[in-house]
């Protein structure tokens, strides 16, 4: 498994253990809840989608196997900075606090499934 994949896979399970965490400590935070689910489905799920496609779509040519991954860099760290930024700034958004925060984690977040979505595009045949 090449290491941008094991980085997507490693960092998948990293958010389901904060989304886990984050839904245990929702019972008494409400505002947390959906934190959580943005977590598990944005930071666990994505990732792991992410890095193995990245692994096992076809490859981009026999000597080039993964194709400019400079890119594929760049959408885990759009994504993840998103997931993180959202963690941080999406339970005060119902209080009107840290909303530009919460918009540039949306905007994060876009951006690193697009790059990584014009990435992938061309490895499905």
């Amino acid at each position: 498994m090449p290491f941008l994949a094991r980085l997507f896979v490693r960092t998948s399970f990293i958010f389901l253990i904060i989304g886990l965490f984050l839904m245990i400590l929702s019972n008494k935070f409400p505002s947390l809840f959906p934190v959580s689910i943005h977590s598990i489905t944005l930071g666990w799920i994505t990732n792991m989608i992410f890095g193995v496609s990245f692994w096992m779509f076809p490859r981009v040519s026999r000597e080039n196997l993964y194709g400019n991954t400079k890119i594929v860099f760049l959408s885990f760290a759009l994504l993840n900075a998103g997931n993180f930024t959202r963690i941080i700034s999406e339970p005060f958004i119902y209080k009107n606090i840290l909303k530009i925060l919460f918009v540039l984690s949306l905007t994060l977040q876009f951006l690193g499934c697009l790059t990584f979505s014009i990435y992938i595009w061309k490895r499905i045949k």
